[in-house]
């Protein structure tokens, strides 16, 4: 009788050791699909100017506040605004998101959207430092993910890698800087590119330094 009682007492035990795990387990998932789908806090709707509805209207406007400026200065700076940022993002498919915005935050770009994840539609944020490479002709934009959440919930780095494609490449300034012939001949010349917030009364988004030809590079226009 005694071995028989242990022997359920022991049974008892370790299926309650079982149902403590699964409601642990349980309560675990819905956590984390709750911080998951949660709308993540990006702060105010990227701002404008709205300089067009495709790269070509932006490199547009770029062509014609950019060359004015070399005609009478060694340098000169354009701002791709969070309007355009997202223009571009969208038109190059931002890494398979859907209704992309860019942000520029705290010297970095927010890129956010929405994303299907098995049954739910989630809304990965990535924010990226970005840096020029001047190391071959034409300069080169890169940018390196910092930090990636999906919702308010920050993932783990295989699960970045799955969901970020190709949006790290969604901001190409040769694509962008191709279209007029104007930017085109300047492309060479790059000399920074710099993440403005707008905290200080400048246009929040991507600020770009260019130098007239035969001219010295002078990086620090993009953050003074």
């Amino acid at each position: 009788m005694r071995r028989h009682s242990r022997a359920q007492l022991g049974l008892m035990r370790g299926c309650c050791a079982l149902v403590v795990v699964g409601v642990v387990v349980v309560a675990a998932a819905i956590f984390l699909a709750v911080r998951a789908t949660a709308a993540p806090d990006l702060g105010a709707a990227p701002s404008g100017p709205d300089d067009g509805d495709g790269q070509t209207a932006i490199a547009v406007r770029l062509a014609a506040e950019l060359v004015p400026q070399l005609l009478l200065n060694a340098n000169g700076t354009v701002t791709l605004s969070e309007q355009d940022l997202t223009v571009l993002a969208n038109e190059h498919g931002a890494g398979g998101l859907s209704g992309a915005t860019v942000r520029a935050r705290n010297g970095q770009l927010v890129v956010s959207g929405q994303h299907p994840f098995g049954p739910f539609t989630v809304t990965p944020v990535a924010h990226l430092s970005v840096a020029l490479d001047t190391t071959g002709s034409p300069p080169k934009l890169t940018t390196q993910v910092e930090q990636f959440e999906v919702g308010q919930l920050g993932v783990p780095g295989f699960v970045r890698d799955r969901m970020l494609g190709s949006l790290s490449s969604s901001v190409d300034l040769g694509q962008v800087f191709g279209g007029t012939p104007a930017l085109q001949a300047l492309e060479g010349n790059i000399e920074c590119a710099a993440v403005v917030d707008g905290d200080s009364g400048s246009q929040a988004g991507l600020r770009i330094g260019v130098h007239r030809p035969g001219a010295a590079a002078n990086t620090a226009v993009c953050t003074s």
